[in-house]
């Protein structure tokens, strides 16, 4: 879910805090780019398991301070700087300074340079305006943001998980006057 208060969306608390971190090597189980070296299609929506990606070692210290990554996921662009992707991670191992992903990454993984940065982690719950959720206990946390007040504040959690509205076999219908907002379709007159 999106969290928004005073209608600014909030940040997943995540690592680093800004910018990002740069992968060194990438294991085995990584997919290649088949629009470069010309294999049978792309490995996105292939059912490949996710790939291991291998960070500087202070990368991996910090890794070590995770208790439980379970709801741990990774933002990067692995290949091509516009060709982002998000999943959650089925391994962190910190004494490689490595991480896997559930998937593997379409369009395939540079050997090195990839900028990543980890989100939803409580342990990165440590910058004003962070939250981190905790899906199985159905929680989420805030650091609160500067000038934080709950009396006054207007806070708000986008968990749609379908459509806001949806019209099978009908016609005749109109909607007036409504309005659909902190959701990822409806962003600026989308």
């Amino acid at each position: 879910p999106s969290f928004f208060w005073n209608d600014e969306r909030m940040i997943l608390a995540r690592y680093p805090n800004e910018g990002y971190v740069y992968s060194i090597g990438k294991g085995d189980d990584c997919s290649e780019h088949t629009f470069i070296n010309g294999k049978n299609g792309n490995t996105l929506g292939s059912g490949a398991p996710g790939g291991t990606v291998f960070y500087e070692p202070e990368v991996g210290e910090h890794m070590a301070t995770w208790q439980d990554p379970t709801d741990a996921w990774v933002y990067g662009c692995f290949f091509f700087n516009w060709a982002e992707m998000t999943s959650p991670l089925t391994a962190v191992n910190a004494e490689d300074s490595s991480m896997t992903m559930r998937f593997n990454s379409g369009m395939g993984y540079r050997d090195e340079g990839s900028e990543t940065y980890f989100y939803n982690i409580p342990e990165e719950l440590d910058y004003p305006g962070e939250y981190y959720v905790d899906a199985r206990e159905r929680k989420l946390y805030l650091m609160p943001p500067k000038g934080f007040d709950r009396r006054t504040s207007s806070v708000a959690i986008s968990v749609v998980e379908a459509n806001g509205i949806t019209v099978d076999g009908a016609h005749d219908i109109r909607f007036e006057n409504i309005e659909f907002d902190g959701n990822w379709c409806c962003r600026d007159g989308e």
